[in-house]
């Protein structure tokens, strides 16, 4: 049998077994295209996520979360220094942002306030003395002074030894937490023990 007839043999064997050359190419074509196109939507899916998670990382981590402003200061201050047993570097940040809020809202009275405790609560006796002075202002209504401003006003008259002007604060905060409003505020109630306490030291 010659080369011919050889290939026409196996064209035949090809027919019966149920292929040809005008299938088989075609197949073979379109999987090559949909693999190529398969791991090309792969490699670029991963690295469009490696490229998110590399870009510009110290950016990420230097942007705030919320916008910054005298109220976001204050609020962050506030948490601090409100409680009594935050520790020494906890109490100086929280000064750092609430003289912050009061560069951006010098006649503000909360945020005032809020300086004036972080005042006492660092040791600057005497500022916190003309700070809550001015914000005691601020905040007094028809009602009386928030209390606040006299429990913390009380504890730095104190602590520097202004004791007559101390106990005085401290019975004008006796009378305004006779205010519903005040009884039931347990914050007040909580300034109100601590100036209570305070006093009562030395």
């Amino acid at each position: 049998m010659g080369q011919h007839d050889e290939d026409r043999a196996d064209s035949d064997l090809a027919n019966e077994m149920g292929y040809s050359d005008q299938h088989a190419l075609p197949v073979n074509k379109e999987g090559c295209i949909c693999g190529i196109v398969a791991l090309a939507l792969v490699i670029s899916s991963v690295g469009l996520l490696l490229w998110r998670m590399n870009e510009n990382p110290q950016a990420n981590e230097d942007r705030p979360a919320v916008p910054e402003g005298p109220e976001q200061w204050n609020d962050a201050s506030w948490r601090v220094v409100r409680e009594r047993r935050a520790s020494p570097d906890e109490y100086a940040r929280a000064l750092e942002q609430a003289e912050a809020a009061v560069r951006a809202a010098p006649e503000n009275g909360n945020i005032l306030n809020t300086l004036g405790v972080a005042q006492y609560r660092v040791g600057r006796y005497a500022e916190a003395v003309a700070t809550l002075t001015k914000s005691e202002k601020l905040n007094a209504t028809k009602n009386g002074s928030h209390p606040a401003d006299l429990a913390f006003l009380a504890m730095a008259q104190h602590q520097l030894g202004r004791k007559g002007e101390a106990r005085a604060t401290l019975e004008r905060l006796h009378e305004v937490m006779m205010h519903l409003r005040w009884f039931k505020d347990a914050e007040a109630r909580g300034f109100l023990g601590e100036a209570e306490e305070t006093l009562k030291d030395k």
